[in-house]
């Protein structure tokens, strides 16, 4: 490919560029050709249509033997973007034969790409191009002996049965169904991984006698890695089934597979259970998600979790593992977009029944030989009890739960803990007291940090249904116990959690069990939790008013003020001007954040001019008599950390004080600090003198 060019001379300064990415193409350097492949829009774009369709594809035709970045690049952009640079739709097609090649080599994830470009090419093309282009392309592919190319006719189905002529459609049905036959284990779970697309493309009555058989058929495949993407597939296809039809075409292989001979297996039975009975309900199942709000694993968890577990996975199942992503957009777009634009569905009539064997099988799996089954079934406990709606199967999952919380393995236990709680809203007040209680006392008392983390993020869900003197006689021990846990993290988590226990415990048993520990906080070693301890005292003193924060925090903040530590007299500096600080009319953090995290984000917002709620008596008088005094005796401080820090303090206190003192020690204390030899002091009590005076 030659890089002549020809332009006026104003555009010679670009082209030169462009002729440098050119001949970089060729460069024996492999950063050199990469960061040229990258930019294959900026070197079509300056090649024109024409040059780029006769010279710049046959060209990456050729290059398909290059490294594997950058024929990961090279597919990325061949993709949508570049149908224009080739001339549109009416010649999308030309970008078919370098990524043909790119679909058939060794690595995965230039294959994953390269299909995916291929996918994005065909959704723009003319319907005759389909026929004339897209159609011999899939042929090709499936009937090639290499195992690759038939891998990536497995991820084509989707993208082009919807628009094929009516005549072909049989024909791609006939190839798929070859495909989910192939002698090849890698072909078949290309295509048990790709199934799901496919099916959500197909005609209502193809989803009963195609996609549903062929399901059936790969869920008993002697390949576990097969059979374990099967088993993924149920889920997807129930939404596609009638309601009538929907539990009998589903429950049995779903039963079947939970006691599969393979863990792998049953681990994706565990991880479908909840989709499964979404399904059953009526419901568009999204892809679960886990007790830290990712989403669940796919197939990759089973073969990434066999590191740490008793069971071995076989080195061939990470290709169909890493390709499920890749099936999961794919089938995303063939279905036309999200669920939330499909519409209503039909629960099951047999609903009730359906998620009652789904939940027994789900507790048997609670119960596994098998560490990462357990795991997977304890992270979704109370989800799938919700959806059973029934007494004996919410009883066999305690059951099992009260098991798992002594479990050998810590990420079970961590699992469990990051879940069962959630099951206080589908219990009584009287069995939460009695089974769940229990169970969240041992896995707050665990030895492992990562466990006892778990329980106190999700503490709120049983304090909406306990009673104070539950939570007083029962949890309150065990959070005491837990705030000097060695474990920082922990120690941050369980601070969070203190708004919510003051609102539940009342004032005084608060202050007589919990203020000392939120004050000790404010000396913790870890500078993250001193932060979060100073805008939690706001945080409690919004829910008992500022009279207590100037009887229960003021003196001990006054002692801390007097720290030999400097790091600490800031400390006790920055959660004066928090207690202090006006709180902004509409609440600047999000629907989920902590409580002490909306009080330490209304006092940095102080300084940024929102609209304030205007201090109460009790507000200025507390500001006035004690957190200004407190303040403003640190700005001779030693230590210009401690000085700049109370500059920054009295800008934030100071909207909340009575204007006599704004005009009067303020503007004093504010004035003198302008004069200091710091550098960064001089600059923050500038700034906090030209606040005072807008």
């Amino acid at each position: 490919m030659s890089s002549s060019t020809h332009a006026a001379p104003g555009e010679n300064s670009e082209l030169v560029k462009v002729a440098v990415l050119i001949d970089e193409l060729k460069h024996e350097d492999v950063q050199l050709r990469l960061n040229s492949m990258r930019q294959l829009a900026t070197i079509a774009g300056a090649l024109g249509p024409e040059r780029t369709r006769e010279e710049l594809l046959p060209f990456l035709v050729e290059s398909v033997d290059d490294d594997d970045d950058v024929l990961r690049a090279m597919a990325e952009g061949l993709g949508e973007s570049m149908v224009e640079l080739v001339g549109g739709p009416e010649h999308a097609f030309a970008l078919l034969a370098p990524l043909e090649q790119l679909a058939t080599v060794e690595e995965l994830s230039v294959r994953d790409r390269a299909v995916q470009s291929m996918s994005e090419a065909i959704s723009t093309m003319p319907e005759d191009h389909i026929e004339e282009n897209a159609l011999p392309l899939l042929s090709r592919l499936a009937e090639r002996d290499w195992f690759t190319s038939r891998i990536a006719a497995a991820g084509l189905v989707a993208s082009i049965y919807p628009r094929a002529p009516d005549g072909a459609r049989k024909r791609i049905v006939t190839l798929f169904q070859s495909l989910c036959t192939d002698t090849t284990p890698m072909v078949r779970r290309a295509a048990a991984s790709h199934l799901a697309g496919f099916a959500a493309v197909l005609p209502a009555d193809l989803v009963d006698t195609v996609a549903l058989p062929l399901a059936g058929q790969l869920s008993t495949d002697e390949q576990d890695s097969v059979r374990l993407l099967a088993a993924e597939s149920f889920a997807a296809l129930a939404v596609l089934l009638p309601a009538a039809s929907r539990s009998s075409s589903t429950l049995p292989p779903l039963k079947r597979l939970a006691k599969d001979s393979s863990w792998r297996v049953r681990w994706s039975s565990a991880s479908q259970a909840l989709a499964i009975c979404q399904a059953l309900r009526g419901q568009r199942p999204g892809r679960p998600t886990d007790a830290a709000g990712s989403a669940a694993p796919s197939a990759a968890g089973p073969a990434g979790a066999a590191a740490g577990s008793s069971a071995t996975s076989s080195s061939s199942s990470s290709s169909a593992s890493a390709s499920s992503a890749a099936a999961a957009a794919t089938a995303t777009a063939a279905a036309g977009g999200a669920a939330s634009h499909l519409p209503p569905l039909e629960p099951a009539p047999d609903a009730d029944t359906g998620c009652v064997e789904v939940g027994m099988a789900f507790a048997e799996l609670l119960g596994d030989s098998e560490a990462e089954v357990r795991a997977a079934a304890a992270a979704r406990v109370s989800q799938v009890a919700s959806q059973a709606r029934d007494a004996t199967v919410t009883d066999r999952v305690l059951e099992r739960c009260r098991e798992l919380a002594s479990d050998s393995f810590e990420h079970v236990r961590a699992a469990l803990a990051g879940s069962v709680l959630g099951m206080a809203g589908v219990l009584s007040d009287e069995r939460c007291e009695a089974d769940l209680l229990p169970i969240a006392l041992e896995l707050l008392r665990d030895t492992a940090s990562q466990v006892r983390l778990s329980v106190i993020e999700r503490l709120e869900e049983v304090n909406a249904v306990a009673g104070s003197k539950l939570l007083t006689e029962t949890l309150l021990p065990a959070i005491v116990d837990l705030a000097k846990d060695a474990q920082w993290r922990v120690r941050r988590a369980l601070l969070a959690f203190m708004p919510l226990l003051a609102r539940q415990l009342g004032e005084a048993t608060f202050s007589s069990r919990l203020t000392d520990i939120c004050i000790e906080w404010l000396s913790d070693d870890v500078a993250s939790v001193r932060d979060d301890a100073a805008s939690n005292l706001r945080a409690v003193t919004d829910v008992f008013g500022f009279e207590w924060a100037g009887r229960s925090l003021v003196p001990r903040l006054k002692s801390l003020a007097a720290d030999p530590s400097y790091l600490i007299r800031v400390t006790a500096v920055r959660a004066a001007a928090r207690l202090g600080a006006l709180a902004p009319a509409a609440p600047a953090a999000g629907a989920g954040a902590s409580a002490a995290s909306k009080a330490k984000g209304a006092a940095s917002a102080a300084s940024a001019r929102a609209a304030f709620v205007p201090a109460s008596a009790a507000h200025a008088a507390l500001v006035d008599k004690e957190l200004l005094p407190l303040v403003i005796a640190l700005t001779k401080d030693a230590v210009p950390n401690v000085r700049f820090n109370v500059a920054k303090a009295v800008a934030l206190l100071a909207p909340a004080a009575t204007p006599e003192k704004r005009s009067g020690r303020i503007r004093d204390a504010l004035a003198k600090m302008r004069d200091d030899k710091d550098a960064d002091v001089r600059h923050f009590s500038g700034v906090a003198l030209s606040e005072l005076k807008d």
